[in-house]
């Protein structure tokens, strides 16, 4: 027996058993934070004072015509804050993408499908913003949960100055713990990005300048019907 062999053998046997190993169990959210949401029709209303805290945008839409508007006047908003022409937006594959960019076909016009959604990096950068749909929206911290599989990497939430969410009622939840409960059980996931309002750098001078790393303005559009 080598002496590394000796060596590991006598950590092993110094180990307790594994049952005295498990971790205790974890209190829930729920008992722990005074600001917990105590009721689930409150996580929108919530969800969106503290995602203004975090410099993003919260619009509702009654349905799917005004959801189609509300992209389009962000659009509007993006050209002229960039002096640039009709800005061009990639989307992720999504049923509720497709039903609102349906409801306009003008607006359809200016999003490359998902199908574009493997273009290489440096067709990715007239792409001035990208349309993604919400796994989760977390009440408590204001934060919006991404799934970077089905939602084409996270170059659609990272590389367009603008981000665009799309979130209908159930996607909201009250915790961090909830949103990812819920993704547990859902073999068809690959990594999760949990976005708390647009990118920020305060490095310098302790000034805070939005865009640093990512897109300057994050919006979340929600569809209420």
């Amino acid at each position: 027996m080598s002496s590394r062999e000796r060596i590991l053998g006598r950590l092993r046997a110094a180990q307790p058993p594994a049952a005295e190993r498990a971790a205790p169990p974890r209190e829930p959210d729920r008992s722990i934070y005074r600001d917990y949401p105590a009721r689930a029709e409150d996580y929108v209303a919530v969800f969106a004072e503290r995602f203004a805290a975090l410099r993003g945008e919260f619009l509702r839409a009654a349905g799917l015509a005004e959801a189609a508007a509300r992209v389009a006047g962000l659009l509007a908003e993006l050209e002229a804050s960039e002096a640039c022409g009709a800005a061009r937006g990639l989307a992720a594959a999504d049923p509720l993408i497709a039903a609102v960019l349906a409801a306009s076909p003008a607006l359809a016009a200016r999003f490359d499908p998902p199908e574009r959604l493997g273009m290489a990096n440096a067709e990715m950068l007239p792409c001035l913003a990208g349309l993604t749909r919400a796994r989760a929206l977390v009440a408590r911290s204001g934060g919006i949960v991404l799934d970077s599989g089905r939602d084409g990497g996270r170059r659609l939430s990272v590389f367009p100055p603008l981000h665009i969410v799309l979130a209908r009622a159930g996607d909201y939840v009250a915790s961090l713990e909830e949103a990812l409960a819920r993704r547990a059980g859902d073999a068809d996931w690959s990594s999760l990005t949990i976005v708390h309002g647009p990118s920020r750098t305060a490095d310098i001078e302790k000034t805070l300048v939005l865009g640093a790393h990512g897109p300057k303005r994050l919006a979340v559009i929600h569809v209420e019907a």
